[in-house]
């Protein structure tokens, strides 16, 4: 009898315990969520802090924002990749559990193109866009061309006739001081299947004897991926939520990747970008040194 009365004791104590930091945080969340779009409200939203990115040390060659959120707000998500174009991040890739953005990478697209019009007035240097959506319904899965017409409006070249540069005024043309800027839509199928299939083609290469087991290493694996091929790994991935999960991001390209958070991508302001960014920038990476 003494011991029913500890359990229920016990778990009286723990429902409380519980409760009371759900509460919390629920509480937290929406008293942070009323604080930013008050800020929004009052200030606007800020374009990055382009001198502030200048001071520091280093930037990641490529950066993945993985949603861990149920609802994507498209139009914000366009505000950091815009950011990281401004910052001369040249690859980004963009992760959510459902493939929601592959599905609708025209309203994505879309947006982009909302959001990088402000970067037009701002950047004289010229860009061309490699969309890889990683759609195996598209004729041209593996890479697409996205296409901006005189009046900066962009659209996906599905039949990957070539890159066409843009330049600061808006206009068509090839620059010889240009960026070139990759964005990858990933999602779960990307990942863990992907090196299923890797294996599967080098076991098949080592039946045929094309090579030996003693030829396969890191380098042969990677070769034989299709995820964000000729693309280096991501060097910073920021989860976008507030759930502590990689989501089934793909396994195999973020072995050395830094790892950063921001709570929401909803009304996401560019000073939480410049935070993660610092916080990249000022880690020395030792790899085991």
């Amino acid at each position: 009898m003494v011991e029913n009365y500890s359990t229920y004791l016990f778990t009286l104590v723990f429902w409380i315990l519980h409760s009371s930091f759900s509460l919390l945080d629920y509480l937290l969340i929406t008293i942070n969520k009323f604080i930013t779009k008050l800020q929004l409200k009052i200030v606007g939203k800020k374009f990055l802090d382009l001198d502030e990115v200048k001071k520091l040390y280093k930037l990641p060659k490529h950066i993945a924002f993985i949603i861990l959120e149920d609802q994507i707000s498209y139009s914000d998500l366009a505000s950091l990749v815009v950011w990281c174009i401004a910052a001369e991040i040249n690859n980004i890739s963009l992760f959510d559990m459902h493939g929601d953005l592959k599905r609708n990478q025209g309203v994505l697209l879309t947006e982009i193109n909302n959001k990088y019009s402000e970067l037009l007035r701002r950047n004289e240097r010229s860009f061309s866009f490699n969309w890889i959506p990683h759609n195996e319904s598209s004729n041209n899965s593996d890479e697409q061309t996205v296409i901006v017409n005189r009046s900066g409006t962009m659209y996906p070249d599905t039949n990957g006739n070539g890159n066409v540069v843009v330049n600061g005024n808006g206009k068509n043309g090839v620059a010889e001081d240009h960026k070139s800027v990759n964005i990858a839509l990933v999602s779960p199928e990307d990942g863990k299947y992907d090196i299923v299939l890797a294996a599967k083609a080098i076991g098949t290469k080592v039946l045929d004897m094309e090579i030996v087991l003693n030829e396969i290493n890191e380098n042969l694996v990677g070769a034989n991926l299709q995820s964000n091929k000729n693309l280096p790994d991501p060097c910073m991935m920021v989860r976008l939520g507030r759930t502590a999960t990689n989501a089934d991001f793909l396994p195999w390209q973020i072995r050395l990747t830094e790892i950063h958070s921001i709570t929401s991508h909803h009304n996401v302001a560019s000073s939480q970008l410049l935070d993660v960014l610092q916080k990249f920038g000022s880690c020395r990476q030792r790899f085991g040194k």
